[in-house]
């Protein structure tokens, strides 16, 4: 706002008096003073915004400037030489060789660097003082020498002959890299004025270190048994361009080392004196990729244990240091010698396949188990074999192979996931549906009567595998024609309004497999391909043209087992034998060592018991008849996780009902099994086997005929829990009437009879197995946690997922529906 105004002026004299006379006799007042300044103003409002000023014109462009270079004379000033360009100086090259000549650098080596080329590619003459350098790296150290550049011309060159000394970096001995030795070193050279470097003169360089040998073939054993010997190849090559021993080079001396531990030793006698040790020399190496060689045959100690891995190692010395150290593993694995009278009798009870996996800790559990169950087994280690069904490497027959010597057995794989890749569909075939199944086998059968699986008896646990794993792998399996049915006409065709097309085509294939699944119960089938040939047979009535159909050779009912779990350390755990609660720790730990007495409570949560359970389940219904009376298993009982336990005979008892009740449930038109568990108690419970005759008195001559107790009871409550679960109230009279028959042939050997107290007996017997019939209350699979794939799994109806995508038809000519094949 604006400053404030002045003071307003002061007022008028007052009148002036006059006297009576008229005249006046007292003057007016004086004016009064000014009134004081004014408070400022307001502050008025901003101005509007100008209008912007016109552009300048544009300059005049103007020349470049330029830096000149004068040289004075240090004497009279005047100008020697005048240049755009200033001083400059570049290296073109220099020689790098080691002081050995042996075309190799290696570490901690003296190393020459000469013949440096120097430039003078400045606009000025170089004066003197210049210098060439080359400055120390962490992998090259320089001696702290100059060498001086005389004065270049311009356009000048000088060759610097002065050796500048330098020495590679050295390494520490190998300690566990099986590879030799390979490195780089780095340089840079410098030309300096003034102490002010070149930067054009930094060239540098970098040189690849190595020894001038090196362990270049390692063949050693990785499997042995003790008795074997196996023998090692080492090879030790010359890669420099000079000879050993070298005249000028005394410290150069080779020698190879080789270490072992108190299980592996060499057999030589040359070496029994140091067995721990055994050292080689190399007196003489050519150059130029000379090879030394050397053999050892080594073996195992007989105390050494099966399954146990034991390391030696090898070391390469140069000039007494180790330059190369290779760390080699041999297993205590067993060859596979089956005691056989025939080529293909069975020698076992269990083949049990091994791996790189298999400790041990793990194998102890494992035989503990078998021997436990009164198995014997043989075992295939897949390692020392390279490969189970056919060698790896030349994709045939083992000399002495295992397929077709365990008809009736079990087959272990302990590491599935793996090992599964390895086995070979028509093999997995050939155990379970016997010898001869391919000449056999028809695809337009719905039986499966000539396998008589019910008397073979294979099984297969597959050990950490998925419960789909066993299935998968039979439907990538490839089959011979011989084996494929063509479905042709109206059985692949459909009625249309309009033309069909690719998706009713693929659908019909899926329907066609589904009615093959349906109408023969005991066999997988799935589509194989199916070619496209649309042909209007009737009105509306449409042939899609040939559908392959293959019946999956393997049957639903076989004893496969499929365990998911795979924790070796859980597995395999050391637990003290004298501690009961082993099983109560966190997390639950199994048996291992202590396998070796099976503890009077065991969980079922464990994975000791699930494997134990398995192996149950892959066993067939003769066997597991004879199992309800091991001696070794009447001792363990298995606790549920209600709390609950049942003893051994009890669990044979639930797998057997689960195995006469699914494979009733698959068929509903017969009871198989069940007659097979009816006949196998009919042969053992005579003493047949020896695992069922009862302790009684008997009078000469007569028969013993009893079960022990607890066997009696589980069979009858196996009996009655079947006729609870599985034969309902709408069933067909001939089913009832076969069941009835079943039942009063396991009564007559499981219930004494002919006198009072046999009758009470009896009577006390089925009272006991009607409540233990109301106890088994669960799923046997649900019980050890394992997994049926061939009776529970499906497989899909089309081969191939994406069937449609892959085009897996082709376009065919079809013939009119008079020359089509019925």
């Amino acid at each position: 706002g604006g400053s404030g105004g002045s003071g307003g002026s002061g007022g008028s004299g007052g009148p002036s008096k006059r006297d009576s006379e008229g005249k006046t006799i007292v003057h007016a007042g004086r004016s009064g003073s000014s009134g004081r300044r004014g408070s400022h103003g307001h502050r008025g409002r901003d101005g509007s915004r100008g209008r912007d000023g016109r552009d300048g014109e544009a300059g005049i462009p103007q020349p470049h400037g330029s830096v000149t270079f004068c040289l004075l004379d240090a004497n009279s000033n005047a100008i020697v030489a005048v240049s755009g360009v200033r001083y400059n100086c570049t290296v073109s090259s220099y020689t790098v060789f080691g002081k050995l000549h042996d075309n190799i650098f290696e570490p901690n080596e003296e190393i020459v660097v000469s013949n440096v080329v120097v430039h003078n590619d400045g606009g000025l003459p170089l004066p003197e003082g210049a210098v060439v350098q080359f400055s120390s790296t962490p992998t090259v150290v320089f001696q702290e020498h100059a060498v001086p550049v005389p004065p270049l011309p311009v356009g000048g060159s000088f060759t610097l002959t002065t050796p500048i000394m330098a020495r590679l970096y050295d390494i520490p001995p190998a300690a566990e890299s099986d590879r030799a030795f390979r490195g780089t070193a780095t340089m840079e050279s410098a030309v300096r004025l003034l102490n002010r470097p070149f930067g054009d003169a930094a060239v540098g360089t970098q040189l690849d270190m190595r020894y001038p040998v090196e362990i270049t073939h390692c063949h050693a054993p990785t499997e042995l048994a003790v008795g074997e010997s196996g023998r090692v190849v080492l090879r030790v090559v010359n890669v420099s361009s000079v000879p050993l021993p070298r005249a000028n080079d005394v410290d150069a001396t080779l020698s190879l080392r080789v270490h072992f531990d108190e299980h592996v030793v060499p057999t030589s006698r040359e070496h029994a004196a140091t067995p721990r040790c055994v050292e080689f020399h190399c007196s003489s190496l050519g150059a130029d990729g000379a090879v030394w060689e050397n053999v050892l045959d080594i073996a195992l100690v007989p105390a050494c244990q099966l399954y146990e891995a034991h390391d030696w190692r090898v070391e390469l010395i140069w000039r007494g240091k180790i330059i190369q150290l290779m760390k080699r593993t041999v297993r205590n694995t067993p060859i596979y010698s089956p005691a056989l009278q025939a080529p293909f009798d069975r020698s076992a009870d269990v083949l049990l396949v091994t791996g790189k996996s298999m400790t041990r800790d793990n194998f102890v559990v494992w035989a503990a188990m078998l021997r436990a169950l009164g198995l014997r087994f043989d075992m295939w280690d897949v390692e020392r074999y390279s490969g189970l069904s056919y060698h790896i490497s030349t994709n045939k027959r083992h000399g002495l192979t295992w397929v077709g010597r365990y008809h009736g057995a079990v087959v272990v794989l302990t590491d599935a996931a793996a090992h599964l890749q390895l086995l070979h569909a028509q093999d997995i075939s050939d155990h379970f549906l016997g010898p001869g199944w391919r000449e056999d086998y028809d695809v337009t059968s719905t039986s499966s009567s000539r396998y008589h699986h019910t008397d073979l008896q294979s099984g297969m646990l597959l050990f950490g595998a998925p419960p789909t794993a066993l299935v998968e792998h039979m439907v990538d399996a490839r089959f011979d024609a011989a084996h494929v049915l063509t479905v042709v006409g109206d059985d692949f065709g459909g009625n249309h309004i309009g033309k069909p097309d690719i998706d009713d085509a693929y659908k019909e294939a899926e329907k066609v497999a589904a009615r093959m699944n349906d109408e023969n119960r005991d066999h997988y089938h799935r589509v194989r391909a199916f070619r496209i040939a649309f042909y209007k047979s009737h009105h509306l009535k449409y042939w899609y043209g040939e559908c392959d159909v293959a019946k999956v050779p393997l049957l639903r009912s076989s004893f496969a087992c499929a365990l998911p779990r795979k924790d070796a350390a859980a597995f395999t755990s050391s637990v003290p034998v004298d501690d009961p609660t082993w099983w109560q720790r966190t997390p639950p730990l199994p048996l291992s060592r202590v396998a070796k007495a099976l503890p009077p409570v065991l969980p079922l949560a464990t994975p000791l018991a699930e494997a134990l359970l398995s192996l149950v389940a892959v066993h067939g219904v003769e066997w597991r008849v004879r199992a309800l009376g091991f001696e070794e298993m009447r001792a363990t009982h298995f606790e549920l996780p209600t709390g609950a336990r049942l003893n051994w005979t009890e669990v044979v008892c639930a797998s057997l009902l689960d195995l006469c009740v699914q494979s009733y449930r698959k068929r509903l038109t017969a009871l198989p099994q069940l007659e097979a568990v009816v006949r196998a108690v009919e042969r053992y419970a005579r003493g047949a086997c020896g695992n069922f005759t009862a302790h009684a008195t008997a009078t000469p001559g007569q028969e013993v005929s009893y079960l022990r107790v607890d066997e009696a009871v589980a069979l009858l409550a196996l009996m009655y829990k079947f006729k609870h679960d599985a034969i309902g109230f709408f069933h067909g009279s001939a089913i009832k009437t076969e069941f009835r028959y079943l039942k009063r042939r396991v009564k007559h050997v499981t219930l004494p009879s002919g006198s009072k107290e046999a009758d009470r007996i009896a009577a006390e017997l089925k009272v006991r197995a009607k409540k233990l019939a109301k106890s088994i209350e669960f799923d046997f699979a649900n019980l050890c946690h394992c997994s049926f794939p061939l009776r529970d799994m499906e497989l899909p109806s089309i081969a191939d997922a994406d069937v449609r995508r892959r085009c897996l038809h082709k376009e065919i000519s079809m013939k009119p529906p008079s020359q089509q094949p019925s």
